[in-house]
């Protein structure tokens, strides 16, 4: 695996959660620096646009 990350200070972050059955009952919760961008469920995406340094973190919550 190579992972390679842009040296520009502008840049569009892309998260897409496929489909399947296993923990289809269940939302990907994405924060970007702290902030939530979004809850994915399954088959959806986002993007998201940083500057400078950032922190992702992807957590799994229960759907309600």
């Amino acid at each position: 695996m190579k992972i390679e990350i842009g040296s520009a200070e502008n840049t569009t972050i892309y998260f897409t959660r496929q489909g399947g059955f296993v923990a289809s009952g269940v939302l990907a919760k994405i924060e970007v620096n702290g902030s939530e961008i979004a809850q994915l469920g399954v088959n959806e995406y986002i993007t998201s646009n940083v500057t400078g340094n950032y922190r992702i973190k992807v957590c799994f919550i229960l759907f309600n």
